[in-house]
């Protein structure tokens, strides 16, 4: 009886003894869900990549014109340039300083149809104040290139992401324009005339500004649908080497577009 009291003392003892130091020890199974021991934490991601496709909206006609004197009287010469809509093909690299806060590194390439027609109106040689009138239309482009350097801010709201952004754009541009307008007369009685236009190429690099939004959509992790509206503004005044009056092209404009954000 006497060993059989102590076996039950003795097992009493060891059980509770267990129950203590279980209760102590914290198992896996206490933690909440979705949390394991020694678990490492998610960094955020702070780099991003944007490749995107932008429809421009600026347009804009321009007129130059000027004089010559030919057989005493003043010829008159006048080139109508038309720029046409562009779209542009954008790249764009940002860090985050926090979850709000960064900063973009952006580049826009864009090109667009520039119209040239050429005029002129070429005195008479035999009879005053009578005059000859001639044209001839060119094709050239306007390549703009912007690189841009902007302040973001950003608001998460679930899945869909808000980038406000803003800062100043450098302008690399290119064109061809009209820079001399020559004409060849008909024979006797010398009625009409035919014109002949020559053009050369110029660049004009410049300091602009910019700014916009995107709403991003993440349908992983790491990778985002991009649509958004972006404004580039800047003006380009081109002086040929002939002497010819210069002639000014808005750049960048309004424009639409999307395309994929990456983060990392």
């Amino acid at each position: 009886m006497k060993k059989a009291q102590v076996f039950i003392v003795s097992a009493l003892l060891l059980s509770t003894f267990a129950y203590s130091d279980d209760a102590i020890k914290p198992s896996s199974q206490d933690k909440p869900s979705g949390q394991t021991a020694n678990a490492p934490a998610t960094k955020p991601a702070r780099i991003s990549l944007k490749i995107g496709y932008y429809m421009g909206s600026l347009k804009g006609n321009e007129s130059i014109s000027w004089t010559e004197a030919v057989y005493q009287e003043n010829a008159a010469y006048s080139v109508d340039y038309e720029a046409k809509k562009g779209n542009s093909f954008s790249l764009g690299i940002g860090y985050k300083f926090t979850s709000a806060l960064g900063v973009d590194l952006g580049l826009d390439m864009a090109s667009r149809d520039l119209g040239a027609i050429n005029s002129a109106s070429i005195p008479h040689p035999l009879y005053f104040n009578s005059f000859r009138e001639a044209e001839n239309a060119k094709s050239y482009k306007l390549k703009e290139t912007a690189i841009s350097l902007n302040l973001v801010y950003s608001a998460l709201f679930g899945k869909f992401e808000l980038d406000l952004f803003a800062g100043p754009a450098y302008f690399m541009t290119s064109t061809e324009l009209t820079n001399s307008i020559t004409f060849t007369e008909s024979a006797y009685p010398y009625d009409t005339v035919s014109i002949s236009s020559q053009s050369e190429q110029q660049k004009k690099n410049l300091v602009g500004f910019n700014a916009g939004t995107s709403l991003n959509y993440y349908f992983s992790k790491n990778v985002a649908i991009s649509a958004g509206v972006r404004y580039l503004s800047g003006k380009a005044a081109y002086e040929v080497s002939t002497g010819i009056p210069s002639v000014s092209f808005g750049l960048g404009g309004l424009k639409l577009g999307g395309g994929l954000k990456l983060v990392f």
